[in-house]
């Protein structure tokens, strides 16, 4: 019995599905024997393009009436999945341990990407094979998506990191910028209630989050904490940019600024649930808890640069007077983990002697 173009197209529309979870449950394991990356970059510039050519097929084909018969479309359906299994390939097939990990998960979620657009467009034609009006507009809004995907994947500069210590960059940039971000936000929320508390009488709704002096002070306090992660974070990012170019030719170097990334994006979660613990109306045990947490990701990506052995990210010549940034961080985050402590235990006492 031949099958129709629903038919086809559900089955195309599988295979699309299929091949993007198996691009997102990836558990990054150490994956293939690839370690040359320009060959790796051929091969994802063959298999994008390849996607992409396909993509535009069926689209053209069903832009308008009359549309392909079923058979034409189970093969132009083909050459798309074929060209998805040429990504998925690809992606296992990169040595994750020479490559860099960040770089293999870099690449497996721009595949996922473009998979997740050509599964987009699947559909949108299926509902243009359904429909007895034209949906050009939907299709061709697909495909553009198609192709913006795979051009990050087949074009050198568009998008992709150069190797994996550029990934690891990018990483930690993104990390250090939320940080920042969330810092910002935190100190303006402080300066914007402070010009608001000579103001006249305030509505009922905002009186139940408005900043208290005891409120005020925790969030002060806590500021210096959020800073210190900043800090540890910026370090991080110039640290590894000072290596950038050693990595390439040092896979030891490599695995080292990957799990230094790996470890510093614990830290962000950590800032973001530190810094809403502090809005009013703020609960004293929930801050010592996401305070204790923020304190313990800090600490964790300070002893990844400075663990048992030496490490070699670190740059020796900075050893010196006034000591190490390892050392001078940590001791900033001591210093403001004992002043937020010393606040919450006020508290907690407080809250206590309230009930």
């Amino acid at each position: 019995m031949a099958l129709t173009h629903g038919e086809v197209l559900e089955q195309a529309e599988k295979s699309s599905a299929n091949a993007l979870e198996q691009l997102s449950s990836d558990p990054e394991e150490e994956g293939g024997s690839c370690d040359d990356l320009d060959a790796l970059r051929g091969s994802l510039r063959v298999a994008a393009r390849a996607l992409a050519q396909e993509c535009n097929k069926l689209a053209l084909s069903f832009r308008s009436r009359p549309h392909p018969t079923p058979e034409e479309t189970l093969s132009i359906c083909a050459g798309m999945e074929s060209s998805l299994v040429a990504l998925l390939s690809t992606v296992y097939s990169m040595d994750a341990a020479v490559l860099g990990r960040h770089l293999r998960k870099e690449v497996r979620c721009a595949c996922a990407e473009a998979t997740e657009a050509a599964g987009d467009l699947v559909r949108a034609v299926r509902g243009a094979a359904a429909a007895s009006t034209s949906s050009e507009e939907s299709i061709l809004r697909a495909v553009g998506c198609v192709w913006e995907n795979c051009d990050r994947l087949s074009e050198d500069g568009k998008g992709l990191s150069k190797d994996g210590a550029e990934a690891c960059l990018k990483v930690l940039r993104a990390e250090r910028d939320v940080i920042k971000d969330a810092v910002f936000e935190l100190e303006e929320a402080l300066e914007d209630d402070g010009d608001e508390a000579g103001g006249g009488e305030e509505e009922p709704a905002a009186a139940d989050c408005a900043w208290t002096d005891q409120d005020r002070k925790l969030a002060s306090t806590g500021v210096g904490l959020t800073k210190v992660a900043h800090a540890t974070l910026k370090k991080s990012v110039e640290v590894v940019r000072g290596k950038q170019e050693g990595a390439a030719a040092n896979r030891e170097l490599l695995e080292e600024m990957d799990a230094v990334t790996a470890i510093a994006t614990k830290v962000s979660p950590k800032v973001d649930d530190f810094a809403m613990s502090l809005y009013p109306p703020a609960d004293a045990r929930e801050a010592t808890t996401t305070a204790a947490a923020l304190v313990g990701a800090v600490a964790e990506t300070l002893q990844a640069f400075a663990g048992e052995r030496q490490s070699l990210l670190l740059v020796l010549e900075e050893r010196g007077q006034g000591g190490h940034w390892v050392d001078f961080l940590t001791k900033a985050l001591d210093h403001n983990r004992e002043k937020v402590d010393t606040i919450l235990a006020e508290r907690q006492m407080g809250e206590m002697a309230i009930t």
